[in-house]
């Protein structure tokens, strides 16, 4: 059976670590296992820093709104990171903040490298 989900109904709430000195990273699952994937929104404010971390599953980092600095590089909206998992990696926002999507394909634990 098809399932949609409506963005405007989603519930949005901060993850443990999500306050900053740069502000405050909001979270919203969207898929949480139907048809085999869990997803979910993050909402980042300008310069937020995610810290280093990884995850035991992969997934696809897609850029849905403002920009991100990755790996030295800029992403902007519609780029996309496919990540391994275990791969560490972190993120700042940009100026105009981020917005990004995750699409991975089982519910993943998160590792923060200290």
């Amino acid at each position: 059976m098809t399932k949609i989900i409506d963005y405007g109904s989603v519930n949005w709430a901060v993850p443990p670590g999500g306050e900053s000195d740069r502000g405050v990273l909001r979270r919203a699952n969207i898929t949480e296992g139907e048809a085999g994937f869990h997803s979910h929104v993050v909402d980042c404010p300008a310069g937020y820093l995610l810290p280093a971390h990884s995850h035991d599953h992969g997934e696809l980092f897609i850029v849905i709104g403002g920009s991100a600095i990755v790996e030295g590089r800029t992403l902007r909206p519609f780029d996309t990171v496919a990540i391994p998992a275990g791969a560490v990696y972190g993120l700042e926002a940009g100026t105009e903040g981020l917005q990004f999507m995750v699409v991975r394909t089982g519910r993943a634990s998160l590792d923060v490298v200290s």
